[in-house]
């Protein structure tokens, strides 16, 4: 398997922060070398991973200030516990498949409680969109365990 570069690596890592809200839009980013210290790589791989998170628009440099996180880099934010609907101003234009009662994908099944697999599963399936645009398809499946006629409810 092949070995992530140590720039990716890190691009990932300060990526993840941004995106989960550990920095917030506005905050000023560690230095470089605070980040070459805390992660025991060269400021020049540093350098690659901030350039990178720079040109994807996640953070802006700024002369004599630093590495901000920027606006462009957090737009939607729906890697967030709250979910599409709280983040999201107007969620109007969704489609909506009818939930429907179906058997368990094989690849979810090493996921399950025993009283799970036994169960069929309710699958419903949404269309995320903004003004007409389609940004995310939502998969979703509930155990069918005591909701007896949810398969049958209009959502």
């Amino acid at each position: 398997m092949a070995r992530i570069p140590q720039h990716k690596r890190l691009y990932n890592l300060i990526k993840h922060d941004i995106l989960s809200g550990t920095y917030e839009v506005g905050d000023l980013l560690p230095t470089e070398y605070e980040f070459a210290s805390r992660h025991k790589v060269a400021r020049s791989t540093v350098r690659q991973a901030l350039a990178a998170l720079e040109k994807e628009g996640h953070i802006e440099k700024r002369q004599g200030k630093g590495s901000m996180v920027a606006e462009g880099g957090r737009k939607i934010g729906l890697l967030n516990i709250r979910g599409f609907s709280s983040v999201v101003p107007n969620p109007s234009n969704d489609f909506l498949l009818k939930p429907h009662e179906i058997t368990w994908p094989d690849e979810l099944k090493p996921y399950l409680t025993k009283e799970q697999t036994e169960s069929n599963c309710i699958f419903i399936k949404r269309l995320r969109r903004i003004d007409n645009k389609p940004i995310a398809l939502e998969l979703t499946y509930l155990p069918n365990i005591g909701l007896p006629d949810f398969a049958h409810s209009n959502l």
